[in-house]
C-alpha cells in the first residue's frame, strides 16, 4: 500500500480557499459568485483552515452568499479564533460586547480582545484600554491596565490611543500627572489629524502646561482642530478673535463665524456668546430676536448666564414681548444653580420683581 503524502491534504485545503477567495473577494480569473465561493470556503473550513472559518463567519455576519445569521457567524468566528486567527478573535470579542450572536459577556470580551491584542491587533488593544478606563459589567476600572493597552496601541501609531495616553498623563489617571508627557502624546496624535488631540495640545500652549506658553501655537492647533469640526476648538478660536491679543487681532466677524460653527453643533457656551454678539451688534447687525434665539438654545442646556440674559430680555421686551412670568422662570433657574455672582444677580432681579 502506498504511503500517504502528508502535504497533499494541506495543499488541497489551500486550493479550496484559493478558489473561494477568487470568487468571494476579488472576482478575478473566475466570475464573482458568492454562493460558489461560500461552498469552497465551507469545504476548506471543515478541514480546519482558520482563514476559511473566518470568511464563513463574515459570510453569515453580512449575509453574503448565505442568509444572514449572527449565531452561525459567531460559530465560525469562534472556530477560527480558537485556531488563532487574530481578526476572528477580535470579532468574537465584539460579539460578546454587542450580544449579537452570543449572550453579552464582558469577561469573555476581555478574554478574546486580549488574545487578539497579544498578537498585535491595535483596535483590540485600544478597546481593552477603553474597557479598563470606564469599567464594564464584571470588569472593574483599572487605569494601570488601561495605560498598558493604550500604550501598546499608541506605539503602533494609533491616534485615538495616543490621545488617550495624553489624557491619562494630563489628568494623572493611573500615572503621576505629567504635562510634558501629555503634550508628547497629544502631539503624536495631533500630527495624525486627530481633532481632540489638536484641541488638547492647543489648551496646553494656551496655559503653558508642559510646553512654553505660546498663543500662536495655541491658535495654530485650535485652528487645525476647528477645521476638522471640533466644536470646543471652534469656540476657543471665537474667543481669541472676540478679544484679540498679542497673537491675533480682534476680529468680531471671525469670532461670529467660529461661534456659529460651534453653536450649530449644540455647544452651549458658544451659543451664549453668539447671543452676546447679536445683542451688542459685534460682527453682525444688532438683532435682539437672534440674541434671544441663541440665549434660549444655551439656556435649555442649563447654561446659567444664558438663562439670566434670556430672563432680562423677557423682562424688558427686547426680541420678544414683555413676559414677566417667563423672566421669573429663567431667573429662578439661575438661582437654583447657585453659580456665584450670576445667581446672586438673578436673586436680586427676583426680589425686585416681587416687591414691585
Amino acid at each position: 500500500m502506498l504511503e500517504k503524502i502528508h502535504g497533499l491534504p494541506t495543499l488541497r485545503k489551500f486550493a479550496q480557499v484559493k478558489a473561494g477567495v477568487k470568487m468571494y473577494e476579488k472576482g478575478k480569473e473566475v466570475p464573482q459568485n458568492t454562493k460558489t465561493a461560500v461552498y469552497w470556503f465551507k469545504k476548506a473550513s471543515k478541514n480546519g483552515l482558520p482563514k476559511a472559518e473566518f470568511i464563513m463567519g463574515m459570510a453569515y455576519d453580512f449575509g453574503k452568499g448565505v442568509k444572514q445569521d449572527y449565531k452561525k457567524a459567531f460559530y465560525w468566528y469562534e472556530k477560527a479564533a480558537k485556531h488563532g486567527h487574530i481578526e476572528a478573535q477580535y470579532q468574537v470579542g465584539n460579539i460578546y460586547t454587542t450580544g449579537e450572536g452570543a449572550p453579552k459577556d464582558f469577561n469573555k470580551t476581555v478574554y478574546w480582545y486580549e488574545k487578539a491584542a497579544n498578537q498585535g491587533h491595535v483596535t483590540a488593544q485600544y478597546n481593552l484600554g477603553i474597557i479598563y478606563v470606564y469599567g464594564k459589567e464584571g470588569i472593574r476600572k483599572n487605569f494601570e491596565k488601561a495605560m498598558y493597552w493604550f500604550e501598546k496601541a499608541a506605539l503602533r501609531e494609533h491616534a485615538d490611543s495616543q490621545h488617550n495616553m495624553g489624557l491619562l498623563y494630563d489628568h494623572g489617571e493611573g500615572v503621576p500627572r505629567d504635562f510634558k508627557k501629555a503634550a508628547y502624546w497629544y502631539e503624536k496624535s495631533a500630527n495624525q489629524g486627530f481633532a481632540k488631540a489638536q484641541f488638547k495640545l492647543g489648551l496646553l500652549y494656551d496655559s503653558g502646561h508642559g510646553v512654553p506658553l505660546d498663543y500662536e501655537k495655541a491658535i495654530y492647533w485650535y485652528q487645525k482642530s476647528a477645521e476638522r469640526g471640533f466644536a470646543k476648538a471652534q469656540y476657543n478660536l471665537g474667543c481669541y478673535f472676540a478679544s484679540g491679543n498679542s497673537a491675533v487681532k480682534q476680529n468680531f466677524a471671525k469670532a461670529v463665524y467660529w461661534y456659529e460653527k460651534a453653536s450649530l453643533q449644540g455647544l452651549a457656551i458658544a451659543q451664549h456668546y453668539l447671543g452676546i454678539m447679536y445683542l451688542n451688534g459685534n460682527g453682525v447687525q444688532q438683532d435682539y430676536k437672534k440674541a434671544a434665539h441663541w440665549f434660549e438654545k444655551a439656556a435649555v442646556q442649563g447654561f446659567a448666564k444664558a438663562q439670566y440674559n434670556l430672563g432680562v430680555l423677557y423682562l424688558v421686551g427686547k426680541g420678544m414681548p414683555i413676559n414677566e412670568e417667563k423672566a421669573v422662570y429663567w431667573f429662578e433657574k439661575v438661582v437654583a444653580q447657585e453659580k456665584g455672582d450670576i445667581s446672586e444677580q438673578a436673586k436680586e432681579m427676583l426680589e425686585k420683581l416681587r416687591t414691585k
